[in-house]
């Protein structure tokens, strides 16, 4: 497919909104081409994991337009950090790229940035495309300057049609000349035939009018019936049909508020601004839970990971390992057939297992399963029967940090204290002197006060805080102890 050809195609993926199984057998036919293009960058940011093409896996997306206003995407490899660090600030550049497919969700080419020169065999196969396209233009312009739509008649024509007129009035003539027949001499003409054939029967045929009443009441009335019939069948058809018609709708609807809060999420996530893009991440699962969107198993399983991927890849960045690896089990779990996105999810979830040990959290990893449970009274009156009392624990001189009274060096493992009361008070976990892990607080009426994480003792990932009724009305995001946008 030549570049024209291309942009053409692109031109008409933009106009009108095709089904994802049409756009691709539209657009199968360029994948592969490699084309140069003058692309305007817009926006860029990391993508994770496997990609369309495995040689820009854990690279860079970039959003781009290209020539009348067209979207692309164009992936670089993961070793062009600078470059693509370089671009951002960049208007318009002429860049070579090859066509790798095209996202059906968010209705984009994928494009992917090479290094080197277009083959010049291809830049030859497209001028010689283009040049036969204007040889034949021209061709069919000559052609039809030599086609005479409406030929004049000749004289020597109407000569023609004046000679067949004379021979036809002759021919009426020599008709009104004939002797008249009438029917009673046909009928007498009829029955001596008959006569000499052996026949003695001369009675008259049936009357052709009873015939036909009698066909009309044995042929037409069950059609009318079956019509009748049909029409009533084809009314409950149709009302099914709009129902149906109303239902597909409702759920385009519901899909399209799912994709909306999720291209969002994208961007914001891309821009650093983590809370904001975890609360559109809310929402689009919101859609897909609370909204009762009726949509096919696989569509439904597609949009609930690739919900929970980016909301994994959120809390990572946040530094919330226990978060993370929670929302990436999920997205694990709409993934159980292919057990090559299984594995590579795996591999991310045996690195925040290491993180969710360094915390104190290792009880509860199953390692066999691949698993992490989540936080219950069981685990925590475990942990609270193993802490050290903080009256142990003194604020050492250098740094600040926590030493064991007994050794006189800086405490790791867990650390607790009561309120007067005698019930639970704080729970933390310490790392050689400093807060590193999981911290929770309760009141004194032992209901939950607010939870968090410490990373080498700052604040990150969410810090819920609750009210007197049990729930979390503040949930505040902090990344290397500082507070993130709302």
């Amino acid at each position: 497919m030549i570049k024209k050809e291309f942009l053409e195609l692109l031109k008409r993926l933009k106009t009108e909104r095709l089904l994802s199984s049409e756009a691709d057998n539209l657009f199968g036919g360029a994948n592969g081409d490699r084309y140069s293009l003058n692309l305007k960058f817009l926006q860029f940011s990391s993508v994770f994991g496997r990609q369309i093409d495995s040689e820009y896996d854990n690279g860079y997306k970039f959003e781009c337009i290209i020539e009348e206003d067209l979207d692309v995407v164009v992936l670089f490899k993961e070793e062009c950090k600078d470059l693509v660090e370089s671009l951002s600030n960049q208007s318009a550049q002429e860049f070579n790229v090859k066509v790798l497919g095209y996202d059906t969700l968010y209705q984009k080419p994928i494009l992917g940035y090479f290094e080197g020169e277009i083959n010049e065999q291809e830049l030859e196969a497209e001028v010689e495309a283009e040049v036969e396209a204007e040889v034949e233009a021209e061709v069919e312009a000559e052609v039809e300057a030599e086609v005479d739509i409406l030929p004049k008649s000749e004289p020597h024509q109407w000569e023609g049609y004046k000679q067949r007129g004379r021979e036809q009035k002759e021919t009426s003539v020599e008709e009104q000349k004939r002797p008249v027949v009438s029917r009673a001499d046909i009928w007498e003409q009829f029955e001596e035939r008959t006569k000499k054939a052996g026949n003695p029967s001369t009675e008259r045929p049936i009357n052709c009018g009873h015939i036909a009443i009698l066909l009309f009441f044995v042929l037409c009335v069950p059609i009318f019936i079956f019509f009748s019939n049909s029409v009533d069948q084809g009314r409950a058809e149709g009302r099914k049909a709009l129902q149906s018609y109303r239902e597909s709708k409702a759920k385009d609807v519901v899909f399209n508020e799912w994709e909306k809060n999720l291209y969002k999420a994208h961007s914001e996530y891309g821009r650093g601004e983590l809370s904001k893009a975890r609360q559109f991440i809310l929402r689009s699962l919101n859609v897909i839970n609370k909204k009762g969107a009726e949509e096919s198993k696989s569509r439904i399983q597609t949009m609930t990971y690739q919900s929970y991927y980016l909301l994994g890849q959120i809390y990572d960045r946040a530094g919330d390992s226990y978060k993370s690896c929670m929302s990436l089990l999920k997205a694990r779990d709409q993934k159980k057939s292919n057990i090559r996105d299984v594995n590579s999810i795996n591999k991310i979830i045996d690195k925040k297992f290491l993180k969710l040990k360094e915390y104190g959290m290792g009880g509860l990893i199953d390692e066999t399963q691949k698993t992490l449970n989540p936080v219950n009274q069981e685990w925590l009156d475990s942990v609270i029967s193993i802490a050290v009392d903080d009256s142990l624990i003194k604020v050492g001189v250098d740094g600040g940090k926590m030493i064991l009274i007994k050794t006189n060096e800086p405490y790791s493992g867990w650390s607790k204290s009561f309120h007067e009361s005698g019930s639970i008070k704080e729970l933390i976990h310490l790392d050689q002197g400093q807060r590193h892990g999981h911290y929770r607080s309760w009141k004194i009426d032992g209901s939950v006060a607010s939870i968090a994480t410490y990373n080498k003792g700052k604040k990150t990932g969410l810090n819920p805080t609750f009210g007197d009724d049990g729930n979390a009305y503040n949930i505040p995001m902090y990344k290397d102890g500082k507070l993130l946008n709302p």
